[in-house]
């Protein structure tokens, strides 16, 4: 949730913000990045840029424990946006 306020504040505090977490192993970057699943989505938020963000629980592909959690652009599509 941290990185999430510092994405709200604005980009140089989220730069920041990353970085700490990155330096204390608390923040991955993954690269090559990997899949996940994601598990819960826990809320959303505008960030700095006014775009709509989500919080995610994800695991790893066939697991079902939480394995961390992601901020991505957009919000998921409710069930009712759904088309099959």
């Amino acid at each position: 949730m941290e990185v999430a306020l510092a994405d709200v504040k604005g980009g140089d505090t989220l730069r920041q913000k990353v970085l700490k977490k990155t330096m204390t192993r608390d923040c991955l970057s993954l690269n090559p990045p990997l899949g996940f699943t994601v598990i819960n989505v826990l809320g959303s938020y505008t960030d700095s840029n006014k775009k709509e963000v989500s919080i995610l629980a994800i695991s790893v592909p066939n697991e079902e424990e939480i394995a961390g959690y992601a901020i991505a652009t957009g919000r998921p599509l409710l069930s009712k946006e759904l088309t099959y």
